[in-house]
């Protein structure tokens, strides 16, 4: 496992705070055991004290302080968005001679950036090429492109068609071509490329965690996909967020106030769906880019992305969400593709963006020196943008420098490099919502093999069994005909086992929704052979609610029940007297099909035969229910009621 831990040492590496959390991050994350364990005491000296908790290992002096010769190499670029240029007079510059940093100095274009320009050109006084275009990119908010072994800057400049053909060659840059690339960088009206974020990919059912949310009097639901813990932002408003959204983006900031913003409620709204999609929006949560997750209208987003603001500390089935002003970036702002110096006084920054190529995630590095206030720079988001293989992930700063102190933040504890999410998201891109449900809930087909020919069936051909006599003959479906073959010329596969999974009801209530399916009553039945389960559901308020499951056992291969869609038909109090056992209450469907209980005694005192069975395929082709469900099946179900089997 990996972690990290928040860390404020001055740039001697001496430890500057007597107190501060750790961060607990690693690859996976299971719905018992999110994150934070707090030390309240460290040494001056940063040494750890006998019965000091310390959650893995602890940064480096060397790795906690920026190294100064990286600052300033490599920074990148996206702004706030490209300047207006039009009403900027170009300078027209003496023939022959290699621009300088007094030139730019001179030229109104360049007013406001010199001092990055000085900056990136270090003590050189002629600007190289390479500088050029990072000023370029700079100027107009545009991102490094990534090429192997060549300038990103370079390669986004030609892209835009900014370049001039073989300047990169060049130890500097003439006058004359430093006017012919300025004269395109005041015409240039936006740029086509863009990175990719993320594409509404269905991400998979949405599960109620075992934890929930704890904060001040409130108590909330948090939803569990695979190894990873959410929660939605309607319950983020309710603790207190504020949550704007801008141009799709949301953007979540949090403010302590010492109490919720809002009634506490002791149990969170329910989720409209449970079908969860990754959400094409951005979404910042402080200074953090998350991904997230749809379900119908309500978003949610990863528990662990709230670590900026708060510890996360588990006792039991309680997530505690302690607010933890020491986690807040104070001083930057990021937006998509920027970040924003908001203090009065530069600073140095480390910013991580994260992207995934559809096998492996990788980080690219920002190092920013000397970012001035107010001052906004661009950022490594759009560095694939060619590649609409590889996606950006998240964006996050990872260090902040300024006066003496250095700020490490524990990137990797925000939940953003959790392999299983972005491997999911590989695996359904390819796929749809409805493909999606259609794996919940597949067609149940028993394909069989003609052992010989017959009935206008070929030896060795591949046949759709729909039902049978046992001992006598086999229904097989052929272009939507019902066609009867000996009982012994079709080879039947083994039975399969039922999926034990169950779908949650929002779920499994939009699903049968979207089927319009009617009824001559009130009530429709949906036995679902997949998982050998029989639903009940009531129409209420011209919807269908789901009011009883009952876990149900259907026919063997060799006897499958029929699928289809059939009526209640009639009542059987009791049958099977004749063959020496007794089934109860029973539901006709049609022919010798029936809904019914498991098997009694011929006098109906004891269970002899069934109940261990319920929930698998056990029966000749009727669907066996418990005593309890059988009994109220056939006393709440009218004539006429629709029966669904699939």
């Amino acid at each position: 496992m990996n972690y990290r831990k928040c860390i404020i040492w001055s740039l001697t590496g001496v430890l500057m705070m007597q107190y501060f959390p750790i961060l607990h991050a690693y690859e996976g994350e299971d719905s018992k055991n999110i994150i934070v364990t707090r030390q309240e005491e460290v040494s001056s000296g940063g040494g750890v004290g006998t019965g000091d908790i310390l959650v893995g290992s602890i940064y480096s002096e060397q790795e906690a302080i920026l190294d100064k010769e990286n600052i300033g190499q490599g920074v990148e670029g996206i702004g706030e968005g490209q300047e207006n240029l039009e009403s900027v007079e170009v300078v027209t510059l003496a023939q022959g001679e290699g621009v300088t940093i007094e030139d730019l100095a001179n030229d109104p274009l360049w007013e406001t950036s010199i001092k990055r320009i000085q900056i990136l050109n270090g003590e050189k006084e002629y600007i190289t090429p390479e500088v050029l275009a990072q000023i370029g990119c700079y100027k107009l908010g545009l991102s490094p492109i990534y090429k192997q072994d060549e300038s990103g800057y370079i390669e986004r400049m030609k892209q835009e068609g900014l370049w001039k053909e073989g300047l990169e060659f060049e130890t500097q840059v003439s006058r004359e071509v430093y006017s012919e690339v300025l004269a395109k960088i005041v015409a240039f009206q936006g740029s086509k490329i863009t990175s990719q974020f993320l594409k509404e990919v269905p991400a998979g059912i949405i599960q109620t965690s075992d934890l929930q949310a704890y904060l001040s009097d409130g108590i909330y639901t948090l939803y569990t996909l695979g190894d990873v813990n959410y929660m939605s932002i309607s319950d983020l408003k309710t603790i207190g967020f504020n949550v704007e959204s801008v141009a799709n983006v949301f953007y979540l900031t949090y403010e302590y106030l010492g109490a919720q913003v809002g009634e506490p409620e002791k149990k969170s709204k329910p989720l409209e769906s449970t079908i969860a999609t990754y959400n094409n929006q951005k979404v910042y949560v402080g200074n953090i880019l998350t991904y997230s997750l749809k379900c119908g209208k309500e978003v949610l987003v990863p528990v662990r992305s709230l670590g900026e603001y708060f510890d996360l500390v588990i006792d039991g089935k309680r997530c505690n969400l302690v607010p933890n002003r020491y986690y807040h970036q104070q001083g930057v702002h990021l937006t998509p593709q920027t970040i924003t110096n908001s203090l009065d006084q530069p600073i140095d920054v480390e910013v991580i963006s994260l992207f995934w190529n559809g096998k492996t995630m990788f980080e690219e590095i920002v190092y920013i020196s000397q970012l001035q206030p107010g001052e906004s720079y661009p950022l490594k988001e759009e560095f694939y943008g060619r590649e609409q293989k590889v996606i950006h992930m998240s964006t996050m700063v990872k260090a902040i420098s300024r006066e003496s102190e250095t700020f490490t933040f524990p990137y990797k504890g925000y939940g953003q490099q959790t392999l299983s999410v972005w491997e999911r998201y590989t695996q359904n891109e390819n796929h749809d919502v409805g493909s999606l449900v259609e794996q919940l809930f597949p067609a149940n087909k028993i394909i069989g093999t003609m052992k010989y020919a017959t009935h206008g069936f070929e030896k060795g051909e591949k046949v759709e069994v729909w039902a049978a006599e046992d001992g006598e003959y086999y229904h097989l479906l052929k272009k939507g005909k019902k066609i009867a073959v000996p009982w012994n010329s079709v080879s039947i596969p083994p039975t399969p086992k039922a999926h034990k999974e169950q779908v949650p009801t929002p779920t499994l209530e939009a699903y049968f929704n979207s089927l319009n399916k009617t009824s001559q009553s009130p009530y429709y039945i949906w036995t679902d052979l997949y998982r050998q389960t029989t639903y009940v559901f009531e129409k209420q308020k011209g919807s269908w609610k789901l009011i009883k499951r009952m876990p149900t056992s259907t026919g063997l291969n060799k006897t499958p029940t029929p699928t289809g869609e059939f009526k209640v038909s009639g009542y059987v109090p009791a049958f099977g007297m004749e063959k020496g056992y007794r089934c109860k209450t029973a539901l006709h469907l049609f022919g010798d099909y029936l809904y019914h209980s498991v098997l009694f005694d011929i006098e109906g005192k004891y269970v002899i035969s069934g109940m261990s069975s319920l929930g698998e395929r056990a029966s000749h082709g009727c669907l066996r229910l418990s005593p309890e469900d059988s009994k109220w099946l056939y006393e709440t179900m009218p004539l006429g009621t629709g029966v669904l089997i699939r």
